[in-house]
């Protein structure tokens, strides 16, 4: 980047490429719905820039060239996904993952959906590709700008919609063309399918061209350590928001890494988009931003920083804005009690034998903090993240929760992946790749294993509070019930969290909820409610109690309840279908003929 004003119109790199980002994450993040008063005058701040921007041009530092990734990068790439892909292809059609924020986040994308199709998403593509092929062929056009202003101007047409106010909503306009393509395919399936394709667009589109690499050992190094570690696996398959933030993560890490303050434009962009997919990715903007701030403030830096949060800040700043609010924070003395050592439990559980391996990432970062300002960012965003996360009360009850320090890992993976390519003795990669593979074998074996067993195998794998598989398609698949049968599924996992939310039974299954008239219900403190009635068939799903939730204070009276509720059932259904797995009764269908209206259930349905 250079100061001073340019003139635009023999320059490809202008900076109206700015406004174009602007232009692109604003309509796409659908910031356009769901505008109150205070983001109004977020709006109000990023038409300034765009139009400052525009009337104060400067020329953008030309970026590194890119790539074009090989038939040996595609091999590669598909070897460092092999685990997500084995995942999501034996766990798709699974059941549904209760607790966590799987409902959450699925019903905001079936609902950004819905906004998004069918004209919308169409008209959005073809307006961003619009805009920058009027700027490639003129970059002076004001096309970008007046796309700004259209795109603010959007939200004063009245538009609701929760799924851009409560979290980032750009990955959700990515989402449209899987869900549209595969439309038989269970909604909560399609994200899992667009975050685990995160991992190959990291190594054959996003590297390749931001980066100018192919698949190297620096990439194999990063990508085994992150993408074989089975708790990345498992969250690279899941719902969240996670993955596609980071792998702009990753992008924007080895970009400062290698490249350090030239064309820092490009990786202060990625961190802006990433906190677009997922709020907590901004914690390393103005991180990047002041580490690199020269020592006179420049109207082309100050303009590139504030555009690259721009976006976020308009998100933000509506009232409703689901942000990790951090409620206050431990004092050093009390984090270092037992809030510490409940962290390093679940930190050793997370990595086992592959500890050193950590501790040799976090090594390489500390040493490259000293001799590389790009690794200085990245080390200073990673401890932020860490300890933001650590002393935070709102995430006390988390503490080494594998989800609240990927973003860390991210970049203790990049400076082990870095320090493997810049050593001289080249078996240095060979060898880290080795370890990590045989470290993480025993974990993620036993993952890929649980896969081919019944769902709630792997019942609170995340922590001890998510998630929870209930047997609900496979109780109905064996009922017998006729179509339009009101079924009643009861659970009792308000135990476990009061304001539990299993979802919607035609987001979590549209399927089963298109061919019977399904209701969710609980039965906590009322075990009662199981009793057969004529008008309905009832589902009682229990929590299976293994992995992290195993030895659960609440067990115990939530495994008395689940035989209430199986007594009641015994004592008023005509038929019943009792669902065991391996040992332990995960569900039990009863019915009346009145309300089942069909031939009788088997009656016990063993796995």
């Amino acid at each position: 980047m250079t100061d001073g004003r340019a003139s635009t119109t023999t320059i490809a790199w202008s900076s109206n490429w700015l406004v174009v980002y602007l232009f692109v994450v604003s309509l796409a993040g659908a910031l356009w719905v769901a505008v109150d008063a205070t983001r109004c005058l977020a709006w109000v701040a990023a038409l300034l820039l765009a139009f400052a921007i525009a009337r104060y041009p400067f020329v953008l530092e030309t970026p590194p060239r890119g790539v074009r990734p090989g038939l040996r990068d595609a091999i590669a790439a598909a070897i460092v996904s092999l685990p997500a892909a084995l995942n999501l292809a034996l766990t798709w059609r699974q059941e549904f993952p209760v607790s966590g924020d799987h409902a959450v986040h699925d019903g905001l994308a079936l609902e950004a959906y819905a906004l998004w199709v069918p004209f919308g998403w169409l008209i959005a593509v073809v307006a961003i590709v619009l805009v920058i092929r009027a700027v490639r062929r003129n970059p002076a056009s004001r096309l970008p700008l007046f796309g700004v202003a259209a795109v603010a101007a959007l939200g004063l047409l009245g538009f609701r919609g929760a799924f851009s106010v409560q979290y980032p909503a750009l990955l959700h306009f990515a989402s449209v063309p899987f869900r549209a393509l595969i439309p038989h395919a269970m909604p909560i399936d399609i994200e899992r399918l667009v975050n685990a394709l995160s991992i190959p667009a990291w190594l054959l589109l996003l590297r390749p061209m931001l980066i100018g690499r192919r698949v190297d050992i620096a990439a194999l190094t990063t990508g085994f350590f992150l993408f074989w570690q089975r708790d990345f696996v498992y969250y690279f398959t899941s719902s969240y928001l996670e993955p596609w933030a980071l792998v702009l993560l990753l992008t924007s890490g080895e970009h400062l890494l290698r490249f350090r303050a030239e064309a820092i434009w490009r990786p202060l962009l990625l961190i802006g988009s990433a906190a677009m997919v997922k709020e907590y990715a901004i914690l390393a903007l103005p991180i990047v931003a002041a580490v690199f701030l020269s020592r006179r403030l420049t109207w082309p830096y100050v303009a590139t920083c504030a555009t690259a949060a721009m976006p976020f800040i308009v998100f933000a700043a509506n009232r409703d804005a689901r942000l990790w609010s951090a409620r206050g924070y431990m004092t050093l003395g009390e984090a270092m009690g037992p809030h510490a050592a409940q962290w390093w439990d679940r930190v050793s559980l997370q990595f086992g034998a592959a500890l050193p391996l950590l501790a040799l990432a976090t090594l390489a970062l500390l040493v490259l903090a000293f001799r590389n300002r790009g690794a200085t960012a990245i080390a200073i965003a990673a401890a932020a993240n860490a300890a933001y996360f650590f002393f935070a009360l709102r995430t006390r009850v988390w503490a080494g929760y594998p989800r609240l320090n990927l973003a860390s890992l991210v970049f203790l993976a990049l400076a082990l992946g870095f320090v493997a390519d810049r050593i001289r003795w080249r078996g240095i990669g060979a060898a880290l790749i080795a370890a990590i593979v045989v470290t993480y074998a025993g974990p993620l074996t036993a993952m890929i294993a649980s896969d081919r067993k019944p769902a709630d195998a792997r019942n609170f794998f995340e922590h001890f509070d998510a998630p929870i598989y209930y047997p609900v398609r496979e109780a109905l698949a064996h009922s017998n019930l006729a179509r339009g049968t009101t079924v009643e599924v009861l659970n009792n996992a308000k135990w476990i969290w009061p304001w539990l939310y299993p979802g919607l039974a035609s987001e979590t299954y549209p399927d089963l909820a298109a061919k019977y008239r399904l209701g969710i219900a609980s039965f906590t403190s009322m075990p009662q409610r199981c009793a057969c009635t004529s008008s309905a068939a009832k589902l009682a799903v229990f929590v299976r109690f293994i992995g992290l939730g195993a030895h659960l204070p609440m067990r115990p009276t939530m495994e008395v309840e689940a035989a209430e509720c199986r007594a009641a059932m015994e004592r008023t259904c005509t038929r019943r279908l009792t669902i065991v797995h391996e040992g332990v009764v995960v569900g039990e269908l009863g019915v009346n003929p009145a309300a089942a209206g069909t031939n009788p259930p088997p009656p016990i349905r063993r796995r």
